[in-house]
Order: structure tokens, then C-alpha cells, then sequence
């Protein structure tokens, strides 16, 4: 394979409680982690990827032979002890989560790969340290960062919580072309609430884009402020949005160097996955013709 695009981050294992009005779901087990949903993504695609990612010995066999008879993609594991784990508490209007246990880090393991055109650095739960970074933004001619790993911690019970130290995040964000967040995680960084105020305290060396759930996302190009409204789906399970996002965004940003376009055809991945839980292929639908009506509610906000 001529591999184009890089993704680095953990293979996890989620045990799932989706609580709803009268009763509560359980799915024990399931699949996830940025490169399983980049897999979902690129069903949808043709840019031939690299996952660089680990599980533990005991990662169950069926899920290994899902993975690898993935569309466009190859997996290369780091043996771990253990594989990453969570517990996920899914409520209509937010989600807690637990770490149960993590697999090695990535660090090295990342220096045995030939870089590729882009790197989308996706960690669940610090397994890049700063040297690791460091390392792509040196060897990877764009190197994208999702940050949501690097400002997770734990409590004594393995409940996850924002705790980061601000002055190291910061240097980091600034190595990456690219850096994609969730408002809460960015409203958290910069201590604001606007989109306007929580762009303007980013970093401003590289662009930035802040998603909003199922109301869109928001992204700064070249000193202006952007907002572009997702389409509207029944959401099932939001888990792995962000990584079908951020998957189908470069993927199709490699194929046409069109920023605005391509993070429009993301959106219209992640709407798709929304719509049902676990790892299986995207249907077959016009995201070029969805990507377009997206793009069309583009807005600058001042």
C-alpha cells in the first residue's frame, strides 16, 4: 500500500450504559478507539491509511479479523499487557466516563513507520507524550492533533476528568497544523464560553476547530472565525463522531486540498455514524452532495 495518511492512538475496549427515560442499555465489550472508527470512515474512501495503535494479549480474536479486513486501511498493533478500557455513562445531554485499564505507549513505537503525506495524532488517554509529538511534527509534513487524550486524568476511582498542565498542552497544540477539539474541552483551555471568545483564546499559529455536538462545529481560517451546522439525524451513540470526523475530513483533504470542503464532508460522515453504535461500514450515500448543502450554511461570526 502507498499510504497517505497516519493514525495514532489506542484500540479500546467499551463497556457501555446508554440511560434513557424508562430504562438503561448495556453493550459490554464493544469495539472502538480513533482507528477502529477511522476504519468506519474510510469504508467511505479511497486514501490508504496506517494505524499505529495497541491492544493487550488478550484482545479478542474476532476483532482482530474485523479490523484487518478493513477497506483501505492497515493496522500495525503494539503489544500491551492490557488493552485500553472504559466504561461509558451515556445521558440525553452529556456523558461520564471511567478508565479501567491502558495499553502501552506509543512513543517509540511510531518511530518505526515511514511517515506518511499527514499524521492525525488522536490519543484516548496520554499514550503521546510531548517527545512523541514532537518527533511527528518533525518527520510528518502535516501533522493534526485531536486533544481530548491529552487533557484527560483520573480519579482515585478511574473516573475521567479534565486536569492538564496548561503551559505543556499549549506547546503541544502549537506543533500540530491542525487541532480539533470539543467546546467543553476548549472552553476549558482558553476559560471561556463564546465561540468567538474560546477561538480568539487559542493558539493562533495553526487552525483550530471546535465541534459542538449535533449543532456543528466552528474553525478559524487565517484570523476569522467560521461556523458550519451539521445535518440534523436521530442520534444513537455519539461515541467515535470526532474520530469519523476528523478521519474523513483529511482523507478527503489529501485527495483535494480543499480545507472548507473537506471538513464539510467529515461532518457529513459523522452525522451518518451518529445514527447507530459499534464498527461497521458507512452506507452508500452522496456525502459529496450532503458535504455541499453542509458548506452552504457556512457563517462567519464576529
Amino acid at each position: 500500500m502507498n499510504n497517505k495518511l497516519t493514525i495514532v492512538g489506542h484500540t479500546v475496549l467499551d463497556d457501555k450504559f446508554f440511560f434513557y427515560e424508562n430504562q438503561v442499555k448495556k453493550i459490554k465489550n464493544q469495539l472502538g478507539g480513533p482507528c477502529a472508527y477511522a476504519s468506519v470512515a474510510l469504508s467511505a474512501l479511497s486514501v490508504e491509511t496506517q494505524c499505529l495503535t495497541s491492544v493487550g494479549k488478550k484482545f479478542p480474536q474476532n476483532y482482530f479479523e474485523l479490523l484487518f479486513e478493513s477497506k483501505n486501511v492497515v493496522f500495525h498493533f503494539l503489544s500491551s499487557e492490557e488493552t485500553t478500557r472504559f466504561i461509558h455513562e451515556i445521558y440525553p445531554s452529556e456523558r461520564k466516563m471511567k478508565l479501567l485499564s491502558e495499553a502501552e505507549k506509543l512513543d517509540e513505537f511510531v518511530t518505526f513507520f515511514k511517515p506518511t503525506e499527514v499524521c492525525l495524532i488522536s490519543p484516548v488517554f496520554r499514550e503521546i507524550s510531548l517527545e512523541g509529538i514532537q518527533w511527528m511534527s518533525k518527520n510528518y509534513p502535516l501533522v493534526v492533533l485531536d486533544i481530548q487524550g491529552l487533557m484527560r486524568s483520573t480519579k482515585s476511582d478511574g473516573s475521567i476528568i479534565i486536569d492538564y498542565d496548561r503551559n505543556i498542552l499549549k506547546g503541544i497544540i502549537e506543533l500540530a497544523d491542525f487541532t480539533k477539539y470539543s467546546k467543553r474541552e476548549a472552553s476549558h483551555f482558553t476559560g471561556k464560553n463564546s465561540f468567538v471568545e474560546i477561538l480568539n483564546g487559542l493558539p493562533q499559529n495553526n487552525i483550530q476547530i471546535v465541534t459542538d455536538g449535533m449543532e456543528g462545529l466552528y474553525y478559524s481560517n487565517n484570523g476569522e472565525f467560521f461556523q458550519l451546522r451539521t445535518t440534523k439525524v436521530e442520534e444513537v451513540d455519539p461515541t467515535g463522531a470526532g474520530d469519523v470526523l476528523m478521519t474523513g475530513f483529511l482523507a478527503r483533504f489529501i485527495e483535494t486540498k480543499d480545507f472548507e470542503f473537506s471538513l464539510s464532508y467529515g461532518m457529513a460522515l459523522a452525522a451518518e455514524k451518529v445514527t447507530y453504535s459499534g464498527i461497521k461500514p458507512l452506507p452508500d450515500k452522496k456525502y459529496d452532495e450532503i458535504a455541499k448543502k453542509i458548506l452552504e450554511t457556512k457563517v462567519e461570526i464576529k
